[in-house]
This record gives structure tokens, sequence and C-alpha cells, in this order.
């Protein structure tokens, strides 16, 4: 659930009165146009997952000795809700007390300064001036052109606060106090597949070295990104890390997440007297979204853009019906997107595509194999096309990775992230010739 839903924010807990009616379209409207960054207003499921984190959490609020290689990572497919995912449980960790950080991607060189410096505020107590402020310096220079004007230019530089540069320096500013409850803390970081290789000089590797290493500290780091973060953080030179593949949703999951979205929105004051009605377009809303959890947003997106355009919200008044088939429809604009990142037609795929249908895990080397075969069958502008878009070798393998054609499990194995997308190239006409 997005701290900045509005929706979500309002109707958290007892309230007395929904939302006024302007603001009730105003906050469907911004619903309506989240794109790819909306959140269902309730989050469902994965509670063995945020059982994991929350069970690696708790021991530094009860002063247990810190276990150093305790990090987890969320790993999967494009759109499987690992963002979400990782949102939920630094906003269960916060209301266990945690001093929580999320960063959304991987930290610049003031991003990493600045999660230290918020590390050495919240475990250290309140850092010396020096940490905490922003510094001008100015200085001068000559301009004009000879024998016509001469002046002076002032520039004004800003200098970044001094960083906290290392968990040992934490530690040093907290005067060597015992640690207590109070200051544990929880880093969350998301887009980690795109962290930096070991030997390069890069501020975030050594941030994810020191805080996955150092046992001086009560920080927990979660880290979050593609099926292939593993590879990236091996690369780095980090291992030990616990993984936890994001997968899709159950059918009652998928169901309880559009139906209990769509109520809370009731709460704030949309129409809604017919609720079988709305129980029955999420339950087939959720049989087609195949439980994954892109698909779950479009379908809540198609809902929100119809809603926020009546003067008074209702979903007796709009067509549920339509609703789904919108949904339907964003839903296959994703495939079509998953394709194009892809680099390769539909045609290409088809016997990757078969192979997944008939028996749901591949080595590494057989999905190689299978999309060359497929590029093969391409006539030759095609063919060439493809080559240039999507490499052959294990370049091809990764951008299937990073597309979200291909998924690795636990276990290293490679399966199809989203059933219903081989479903879906496999029917279409082209995927038969």
């Amino acid at each position: 659930m997005s701290l900045d839903n509005p929706i979500a924010r309002y109707t958290e807990g007892a309230r007395l009165a929904p939302l006024p009616p302007a603001a009730l379209r105003r906050a469907l409207s911004r619903l309506a146009h989240a794109g790819e960054a909306a959140d269902p207003l309730v989050f469902v499921g994965r509670e063995r997952e945020l059982a994991q984190v929350i069970g690696r959490a708790e021991p530094l609020l009860d002063g247990e000795p810190f276990n150093p290689r305790c990090s987890l990572l969320f790993h999967g497919a494009p759109g499987s809700g690992k963002s979400v995912l990782m949102r939920e449980a630094a906003r269960r960790l916060d209301g266990l007390g945690f001093a929580t950080l999320v960063k959304p991607r991987v930290p610049d060189r003031a991003g990493v300064e600045a999660l230290y410096r918020d590390l050495a505020d919240r475990i250290a107590g309140t850092a010396p001036d020096d940490h905490r402020t922003t510094r001008t310096t100015t200085g001068s220079v000559r301009g004009g052109v000879p024998g016509v004007i001469a002046g002076e230019v002032v520039e004004g530089r800003t200098l970044p606060p001094r960083p906290a540069h290392s968990t040992e320096a934490i530690r040093a500013l907290a005067g060597g106090r015992a640690w207590g409850p109070a200051p544990a803390a929880a880093v969350f970081i998301d887009e980690i597949q795109n962290i930096a290789e070991k030997g390069t000089d890069a501020l975030a590797l050594n941030l994810v070295e020191d805080l996955h290493t150092q046992s001086d500290l009560p920080v927990l780091m979660v880290l979050s990104g593609l099926s292939d973060s593993t590879a990236a953080l091996d690369r780095a030179g980090i291992s030990r890390i616990d993984k936890v593949w994001v997968q899709r949703l159950s059918a009652a999951e998928a169901r309880g997440c559009l139906l209990e979205s769509a109520l809370r929105s009731v709460r704030a004051g949309v129409g809604c007297a017919d609720r079988d009605a709305l129980g029955a377009w999420a339950e087939e809303a959720a049989a087609v979204s195949d439980g994954w959890p892109r698909h779950l947003q479009n379908y809540l997106l198609a809902l929100w853009d119809a809603l926020h355009v009546q003067e008074a919200p209702s979903l007796d008044a709009v067509d549920l019906d339509a609703v789904r088939r919108e949904g339907d429809a964003r839903r296959d604009r994703y495939y079509a997107d998953r394709l194009t990142v892809s680099g390769l037609p539909e045609t290409a795929l088809q016997p990757l595509c078969e192979a997944f249908a008939a028996k749901g895990a591949l080595e590494r080397g057989d999905v190689v194999r299978l999309a060359d075969e497929g590029v093969a069958r391409l006539g030759p502008s095609e063919r060439r096309e493809a080559d240039e878009r999507c490499p052959p070798g294990m370049v091809r393998f990764d951008t299937l990775l990073h597309a979200g054609i291909v998924s690795l499990d636990d276990e290293g194995r490679c399966v199809s992230p989203i059933p219903s997308m081989v479903a879906c190239i496999l029917a279409r006409p082209q995927g038969r010739q």
C-alpha cells in the first residue's frame, strides 16, 4: 500500500465520515493516472515473505546480539510485486518501532551519503553539525574583454554535508553506548540488479557490503530486484544473502486484492449498493489476471478510471463488464510491452513457450537453444532485426530475463513467470505459423 495513496491514508483505521465529494474525485483521479507506480489500496498475501522479514528483524528490537550476513533479497520477474512487497515490509517494521529507510533504486553518491547521515541520526542520536548542515563557499574570477570592460564575478558553490562514512563511524558517533531497542533500523534498497561489479569505484557497492557484513549496528538490510540480482550481487562480491522468490498470488489472494481495494474506496465515499455484482467482478478479474500483481493493478486502474469521471462516484453506475474488458486490454498491452522489451516477435518465442507449457522448468542452455531455434524460423530481415535487438548467446538469455519472458526460481531453474502469457502467445494465429 502506497503511503502517498490518499484513499488508503484517509481510511486507515476508524473514520467518522467519508471523503468530501471533490476530494474523493481528486483521489480517484490520482489513482487512475498512477500507472505502473500504482499500488492496490489493500495489501494481501505474501505472509510467508513478510514473516521472514519480521522474523529477522524482531531480535534487533529485543537487544539480542546482531547476526551479520542476515540480509534478505526479494527477487522475481518484472511486475511480480517486489516493490509493493518491499514497501509493505517497511510499513510493518515501522509499526514495530523500526527506523525504516527505503531507497527505490541503488543510490548514487549523494544517496549513499544521505543514507549514512540518516543512519547516524537515527541510531547514534543527533549527528554533529557537520553531518547535518550545508556549507557555502565563495570565490572570485576575473572576466571581461581586455581593453573593453573588466569586472569581478563572484561564484558560490554548495558543499554537501560530510557523511558518516561507515557503520563503524556511526558507532563511534554514539560514543560506544550500549544499544537499546530504540535504535534498530531497516534499510530497503530496490532495483539491486543494477549494483556495480566488484573492483569499481562505487559507493553504493561499499554501502551494501558494509551493511551486509558489519556486526556492530542493529540494522537489517532488505534488497529487491530482478531474477538476476543474485548474480549481480555475486559479481559485486556479496554472497550468503537469503533469497525470497516473489511469485504470483493465489486465486483467493488475487480476488481479495481486487475486492478489498474496491471496498476501501467505498469506505472513502464511493457508492455501492450491489456488493454481489462487485464480488462477481473481482472473481472474474482475478481468474483472468493469473494472480499476477501487475495485472491486478491494471484491473484496478480500469476501475478507478471509470469512477473518477463521475460527478458522484458510484460502483452501481459503472459497467463492471466493460471495466473487466478494459482490464483485459491493459493486460494484453502489458504482454505486448514485455515482447517489445525482449526484442523478439511472438513467432520466435513459440518453441520456448511450447517447452514451458510441456515441461514447466528448463535449464538456461535450453532457453537459449529454443530462442535461437525460434529466431532461425524468421525471415532474413526479421532474423537480422531480432539478432540486433536481442543478440545471440547468453546476452539473449539476459534480455529475456529482464523482459520478464523468463524468470529464475529459488533453485536457479528457468520458468515462465506468467503462465497466461505463454498461453496467450501460443493461442495467437501467428504463433502457429
